[in-house]
């Protein structure tokens, strides 16, 4: 095995057993005993949802962990304020291609690579995955649109600064990373009002100028919102129209999103109403 199970919550120690049995008896090898030089691992997928072939000012290319603390030691996250924030349980890990076990299995694999090998995750980001997608904004006559977090909310500023002719974007749910991260580092602060205290900096960000990304409670509120034009007195985005954040006009403005998979059941108050 590659990587040291004992540091993962049991749940997901016997889903990567599981997966690495069955890739056995099926193919009588499995990716779990391999390096991702190995594996030769895509890290990143490139237009791999209907939002991403939306964008057609650049190649889009999305990084999905596993969410939150599904493959990390005890105490730690690739989440930090998933909780404070109410978006662990609506996350959208399982919806859309996040719903094939084969997808689950690989996001679970770049966690831990990221989380127990980090040195050795870099090493791999540097020569082989930033140069592939750097092969293919070429090709397609494109600048480069990178997104790490596509279910996890870490600080990449220091991979941003290394490649400053790469547009980064991400959503976050730190509000102390606004305006501290590169130029080419653009974040859009994601609300909630399950903590009155982080709602209230998520306003203050938006009033400072930064924009901020609600998830609505329903499509019919983001219907009603979009052709309103306005959120509680604030300027909106449609955020379904495209999923570059990069693009969006700055200086307050209010990113509408609708909700996907758990987040339509949510109650917790990371969905909002009017």
């Amino acid at each position: 095995m590659y990587f040291d199970l004992s540091r993962v919550p049991m749940r997901t120690r016997l889903e990567v057993l599981d997966n690495h049995q069955r890739n056995l008896e099926r193919y009588g090898r499995s990716y779990w005993d391999k390096s991702p030089w190995e594996r030769k691992l895509d890290l990143a997928g490139i237009d791999t949802n209907a939002k991403l072939t939306k964008g057609d000012d650049a190649v889009n290319a999305v990084q999905h962990f596993a969410p939150a603390t599904r493959a990390t030691d005890k105490g730690t996250t690739v989440c930090a304020n998933a909780i404070r924030a109410g978006c662990q349980k609506p996350c959208l890990d399982d919806t859309g291609r996040g719903a094939f076990a084969t997808v689950q299995a690989s996001r679970l694999y770049k966690t831990m690579l990221w989380t127990q090998k980090p040195d050795e995750y870099l090493d791999y980001f540097h020569k082989r995955e930033m140069p592939r997608l750097q092969r293919i904004a070429k090709r397609k006559g494109k600048p480069l649109a990178l997104r790490l977090n596509g279910t996890s909310d870490i600080d990449w500023s220091f991979l941003a600064e290394q490649y400053p002719d790469v547009i980064w974007y991400d959503y976050t749910k730190h509000p102390e990373r606004l305006g501290n991260t590169p130029d080419n580092y653009h974040l859009t602060l994601s609300y909630s009002e399950k903590e009155p205290e982080y709602a209230a900096e998520c306003i203050e960000a938006l009033n400072s100028g930064h924009n901020l990304a609600i998830v609505c409670k329903s499509a019919a509120i983001h219907a009603d919102l979009v052709e309103r034009g306005s959120w509680r007195g604030y300027p909106t985005v449609n955020g379904e129209l495209s999923d570059q954040r990069f693009l969006d006009p700055r200086g307050g403005y209010v990113v509408l999103l609708t909700p996907k998979g758990k987040a339509k059941r949510d109650t917790s108050g990371f969905t909002v109403g009017y």
